[in-house]
């Protein structure tokens, strides 16, 4: 009878080896896939919300009302807006996948705090970060107030 023969000490570290090189090329490359992901799935929701404020203003010749201002606990109200007003723009609100787990609005800023004097408005995206520190609009010139970081961002500035 022939004795079976086991794998050696060396063939074992050689494969252990292997394995620890193939996870550091591998989780690293995974997760810059799935921050990619999530940075295509924020900007394209960003595009159809702009879409959907822009067509609430064509048909209602306002803005939707902003909530999400300076300081305050971000509210999907504007977005509820669009989704259970008349008319009805969007089917869910849509959240941003760069917020803690993924279960918080995206940011809504107009330029003026009566809704029917703003020209500008500015949709955002925490980023990967997950710090928003834009904090409006300025209602003459559509610029930018606060540092915009990696934010993704949406604005009908010209």
């Amino acid at each position: 009878m022939k004795a079976s023969r086991g794998f050696t000490l060396m063939e074992l570290l050689f494969a252990i080896v292997a394995l620890i090189v193939m996870m550091v090329v591998a989780v690293p490359t995974y997760r810059s896939f799935q921050l990619e992901k999530k940075r295509i799935h924020a900007q394209a929701d960003l595009r159809v919300l702009k879409a959907s404020v822009e067509l609430y203003k064509f048909k209602t010749g306002k803005y939707p009302v902003a909530v999400t201002l300076q300081g305050k606990k971000d509210d999907p109200a504007w977005q509820l807006t669009l989704l259970n007003g008349s008319p009805r723009i969007i089917e869910t609100v849509l959240m941003d996948p760069f917020s803690p787990g993924g279960a918080e609005p995206y940011h809504f800023v107009l330029s003026s705090y009566n809704e029917g004097e703003a020209k500008y408005y500015v949709i955002w995206s925490v980023g990967m970060n997950h710090k928003s520190k834009i904090t409006g609009i300025d209602n003459a010139s559509g610029a930018l107030t606060g540092p915009q970081g990696d934010d993704l961002i949406e604005t009908n500035t010209p």
